[in-house]
């Protein structure tokens, strides 16, 4: 995964891949079991809201 502010820093990567095998999967959405939120200032989030979600359940605290 990379983050960065400069999109020519991206494109230098790319050009990487020609030495090493690589893959472009597009954006991230998901890591370590986190969502991943991007707002349109660029800021990013990370939300724990599944994993609380198979807890309550897992200890009969949902409200399913």
């Amino acid at each position: 995964m990379l983050l960065t502010e400069e999109k020519c820093d991206i494109e230098k990567l790319k050009l990487l891949g020609s030495e090493v095998e690589m893959k472009d999967l597009g954006a991230t959405m998901k890591i370590l079991g986190m969502e991943i939120f991007r707002d349109r200032e660029k800021k990013l989030f990370l939300s724990q809201q599944a994993y609380i979600n198979e807890v309550l359940t897992r200890f009969m605290m949902s409200s399913d």
